[in-house]
This record gives C-alpha cells, sequence and structure tokens, in this order.
C-alpha cells in the first residue's frame, strides 16, 4: 500500500514538473513573437546588410620623363649638288618599347624671295621685241640671226657668214636667256621626242623646241611654240597642234657648271596650248608640253599655259599637254599652271 502511495506520488510530481516546462516554453515563445511583431511594427529589418564593395586605389598619374636623346631622319642640305637622301629607321623588341615624344615639329619655312641676283654668261640673250628662232635656216643669214638646228639644243646666233653651227667657230652660242615684259620669243621645232614617224631620227618630224643653256633663264615676257605643222615631215598638218617646249641647264662646253636659276616673272608666260577651231564643225587643237629641267632653283610667278584649244560645234576639244619640273635646289610656284582639255562637243582630255 505504502508503495502504491509512492509510485503515485512520483508520477504526480512528474506531470507537474513538465507541466512548468512546458508553460515556460511557451510564454518565452509568445513574447518572442511579440517581440518580433514589435520590430517589424517599428520598420526594423531583421535582413542583413549588403556588403558595400571595396574602394578602388587611386590612379597615380604618368610620369613625365623627358628624354636627353632624339631620333632624325632629314635629308642633307645642299650648295651645289643635291644634298643626301635621308634613310629610314625600324625598330622591333621582344619585350615592352616605349618612344616619348617632347617638344614640337619645327615646320618653319622661309619661301625664297627674287629676284635674283642674275647672271646670263658670257654671251646673253635679251629679248625685248618679237622674234622668231628659225630651224635649219639654208645659209648662216644676217649678221645676228637667232636659229637652231634639228638635233641640236643649243640656241645659235649667227653672224653673218655660210658656216652653222658649232662647225664655225665664230658662231655665238647663247649662255642665258632673258624675255623682258613685252617681248615675244617664238621657238622653232628641232627635235622630235615621240618618234611618231617610225624613223629612228630626231631630226624629221620634230615635235619639240629643245634648249639647253648654261646660266639663268629668266621670262618676263612670252614664250611660243611653233605649230607641229612647221616642222619638216610633221607629225600633224593640223595648224592648230602647236610644239613642246623644252628647256634645261646644262654644263658649258669645258664641263664646267655654273649656278642658274630659272624664273617665270609675274607677268611671264609660256604657250603650248592648242589653238581654238575657227572652222565650223572644227576640232581644237592639241597642245604641246613644256618641261624645264635641272636648274639649281625654279621661281614661277607666271603663267604656263599648255590647255588644248576649243572646238566649234561637233568639233572635239583638244588635248590639254603635260607639264614636267625637274628642280636640283628651290622650287616655289605661285602662278599659273594650265593643262586642261579644250570644250568641245566631246571635251578634250588632260
Amino acid at each position: 500500500m505504502k508503495n502504491r502511495c509512492l509510485i503515485f506520488m512520483c508520477i504526480l510530481l512528474l506531470g507537474l514538473f513538465l507541466y512548468g516546462c512546458n508553460s515556460s516554453s511557451s510564454s518565452d515563445g509568445a513574447k518572442s513573437s511579440q517581440s518580433q511583431v514589435a520590430q517589424q511594427e517599428d520598420g526594423d529589418d531583421t535582413t542583413p546588410p549588403e556588403e558595400e564593395p571595396p574602394e578602388e586605389p587611386p590612379v597615380e598619374p604618368p610620369i613625365e620623363i623627358t628624354g636627353s636623346y632624339t631620333i632624325s631622319a632629314m635629308g642633307g642640305a645642299s650648295t651645289l649638288g643635291g644634298g643626301g637622301l635621308a634613310g629610314s629607321i625600324e625598330v622591333s623588341a621582344c619585350e615592352d618599347v616605349s618612344f616619348l615624344k617632347s617638344g614640337t615639329v619645327d615646320a618653319d619655312f622661309v619661301v625664297p624671295m627674287y629676284p635674283i641676283e642674275e647672271s646670263l654668261g658670257p654671251y646673253p640673250l635679251v629679248i625685248t621685241g618679237a622674234q622668231t628662232v628659225v630651224v635649219d635656216p639654208d645659209s648662216g643669214g644676217p649678221d645676228g640671226l637667232l636659229y637652231m638646228l634639228s638635233g641640236d639644243p643649243n640656241l645659235y646666233i649667227s653672224d653673218g657668214d655660210n658656216y652653222l653651227g658649232s662647225g664655225d667657230d665664230n658662231e655665238i652660242v647663247v649662255t642665258g636667256l632673258k624675255v623682258m615684259p613685252g617681248g615675244v620669243l617664238v621657238f622653232g621645232l628641232n627635235y622630235d621626242s615621240n618618234d611618231i614617224d617610225e624613223d629612228d631620227d630626231v631630226t624629221t618630224g620634230q615635235d619639240t623646241a629643245a634648249l639647253v643653256f648654261t646660266y639663268d633663264v629668266i621670262i618676263q615676257g612670252t614664250v611660243v611654240t611653233a605649230p607641229l605643222a612647221s616642222a619638216y615631215m610633221p607629225d600633224s598638218y593640223y595648224p592648230e597642234d602647236r610644239g613642246s617646249l623644252w628647256i634645261q641647264h646644262t654644263y658649258d662646253p669645258h664641263g664646267l657648271y655654273h649656278i642658274a636659276h630659272f624664273v617665270l616673272g609675274p607677268n611671264g608666260v609660256i604657250l603650248t596650248a592648242g589653238v581654238d577651231a575657227d572652222v565650223q564643225d572644227d576640232r581644237g587643237g592639241d597642245a604641246g608640253d613644256v618641261g624645264i629641267y635641272e636648274f639649281d632653283g625654279c621661281f614661277l610667278d607666271g603663267l604656263i599655259d599648255a590647255s588644248g584649244g576649243d572646238g566649234i560645234c561637233d568639233g572635239d576639244g583638244g588635248y590639254g599637254g603635260c607639264v614636267d619640273i625637274l628642280s636640283f635646289g628651290t622650287m616655289v610656284s605661285t602662278g599659273i599652271i594650265d593643262t586642261s582639255g579644250g570644250d568641245g562637243s566631246n571635251g578634250g582630255d588632260a
């Protein structure tokens, strides 16, 4: 009996113990729920805050380095002969390479001025009026006659006897030429440059006035070439087609070199233009070429007209010529160079 009472008392105490624990847990849970509700009502966010990205390190400014060395690829200067051509620079590396630039590019340029101190040599020719240079005269002609020979680029002044060219020691070979303002000099044609007649002979089918000078050529007036039809066995009998002009600086007969310049003054004209047609449905004349070579300086301030002539109605426009200039020194061009094709029902080619 006592044992039954003891067991009953133990069971009763155990039940009371379990009830107290459950009540405490429920109370704590209620309090926790109430606390969470209160926090939510107060607007508190229990979500952990996002981590901010780390700050980037400051960028260091580039280090400025002034180099003490330079790379130069300039052509050589010159006085008489031509300056040497510059070479090239090539760099390759298997690691990093850095070229540093400091300073600025010096592109200053002083335009040379003329009038130059002209030099026409010991046998100058100065043209003040209108004169024509004949080709292959029958004889020496009158004293003072200006002439050229086919295949010979010299310009001669006759001494009045019957001997021509270099075969006469008394003939004057012009060393320098000057055409004054208002002067007009017409050159006949003495050289076949294209061999259209296919005879390998520069003295037939002449299409060019070819001349050499050892000193200056100064044109302040007008220089004109003759029509192609004026040549012996001409390339063209069409009177509107004009011949070419070729002027070159060269050594004197003794092999000496003299500084020489080519100057086309502000009123100077070189005319190899084709002539405009003057007959219904006729084509315009073809222009001749212009070549100026190997002077120590070229100053072009006037007009080089190598344009084609205009046709009439159904006539085609003439072809423009070519202008070729090679200077061994300074070249300044402030004038006009015209190689346009002539107008017509079909425009001419330039």
